[in-house]
């Protein structure tokens, strides 16, 4: 038995005999238990082959939605500006018109399609980008000038291109040529309303025509069927142009070199070319009318009398004598001439040396009879002029 002095220093009651006395406790919880059914361990990792395929077609994913991500932003490589020259000037090389809209906003230009250099058209020869010189810098970082050099019929020509720089989606950005080399043509015939240039047909302007023209590089100049309007955008070239003739003029075939570039358009006019036997035919006609007027037999002969209507015959003689007998003339000379297109489209005739012809008469002061005649002779020189036309397919000189 335990003394007093040898029980536990806490707070718990003792009996008499000196033992604890504990707390009364509460019957313990009653537990349900729940047993799981075993369930199938989960599948080991692949291994090997299937590991390496799992792989690679994770991979293949990644690498399609970046370049998908990076199109639509629009990075990734561009041209360099230099590259996107040459390619200009490559598709020139080819004749390739349609390949040009590549490189030029040229759409609808009838000389950027498949058939508009093909025939009648070389390419600058020798195309080169020149070197930038050293020291140069460019003020804006979205433009840039390439200084190209090319040799278009015999001739070396230096052109200068401007290069812009444009935003291409939200990363990327692309070069683009700003002004494309060659020139604005403004084709001009009175002539010969529809020409051949290259491999397409053009209209041409009247030559007095003084309305401002738009040119063409990229859209339709005009929405009528036909040949297009001749003002319109030509990259660098020899070009072949042609016309067919009639029976006033000779068939047109002549070459224009487009080469250095201009400010503004380039007029060009096309004067034809007179068919030889057209001046002969008129040379026919004008004898013809003289010596019509040669046969009458009055001192100002006139094939049209009637009033108001202009007379046609070149020559007249005057006379200080009241009283004359019936004059005679006699064409000692027809006068030679030539034959000048003018602007507005017409055969002028033009005299080089004046014709001459003769009449004679006779003359008398007495005013009864019997009177005393005197002969007189004068010597008149004439000139001719007027137009030659086509009149229903038939050469016709206009006095």
């Amino acid at each position: 038995m335990t003394s007093p002095s040898q029980q536990p220093a806490v707070l718990v009651p003792y009996d008499a005999a000196g033992y604890p006395m504990l707390p009364a406790t509460e019957a313990p919880a009653y537990v349900i238990r729940i047993t799981r059914p075993a369930t199938t361990p989960p599948p080991a990792a692949p291994h090997g082959k299937h590991r390496t395929r799992t792989v690679l077609a994770l991979v293949l994913v990644a690498l399609l939605v970046t370049a998908a991500a990076a199109r639509c932003a629009g990075a990734g490589p561009t041209e360099s500006p230099d590259a996107i020259v040459r390619g200009f000037f490559a598709a020139l090389t080819a004749r390739d018109g349609d390949q040009l809209t590549t490189y030029v906003a040229c759409r609808g230009n009838p000389l950027c399609t498949g058939s508009g250099l093909t025939a009648g058209y070389q390419p600058p020869s020798d195309p080169r980008v020149l070197p930038t010189p050293p020291g140069t810098t460019e003020r804006d970082k979205n433009r840039r000038t390439i200084t190209v050099q090319y040799t278009v019929g015999g001739t070396t020509s230096t052109e200068s291109i401007q290069m812009l720089r444009t935003r291409r989606g939200l990363l990327g950005h692309a070069w683009a040529i700003a002004a494309p080399p060659g020139t604005e043509l403004d084709l001009r015939s009175n002539a010969h309303p529809r020409l051949r240039l290259a491999g397409i047909d053009v209209a041409a302007r009247p030559i007095g025509d003084h309305d401002t023209a738009t040119t063409l590089i990229g859209g339709p100049l005009d929405a009528r069927p036909g040949p297009q309007p001749a003002t319109f955008w030509a990259p660098p070239g020899l070009y072949t142009i042609t016309a067919p003739g009639d029976q006033l003029y000779a068939p047109l075939e002549t070459a224009l070199a487009v080469a250095g570039g201009t400010d503004g358009p380039t007029t060009t006019t096309f004067t034809p070319t007179i068919r030889p036997d057209v001046l002969a035919q008129t040379e026919r006609q004008i004898r013809d009318v003289i010596n019509t007027c040669a046969d009458q037999r009055t001192l100002k002969p006139d094939l049209n009398p009637a009033p108001a209507t202009p007379n046609i015959c070149p020559f007249h003689a005057d006379t200080a004598y009241a009283i004359t007998d019936t004059p005679t003339w006699a064409v000692d000379n027809y006068p030679r001439i030539a034959l000048d297109v003018t602007d507005s489209d017409l055969v002028a005739v033009r005299t080089l040396e004046p014709g001459i012809a003769t009449v004679t008469y006779r003359w008398t002061t007495d005013i009864v009879e019997p009177r005393r005649w005197n002969t007189a002779t004068n010597t008149e020189q004439f000139a001719v002029a007027g137009y030659v036309e086509l009149d229903h397919g038939t050469i016709t000189w206009r006095p």
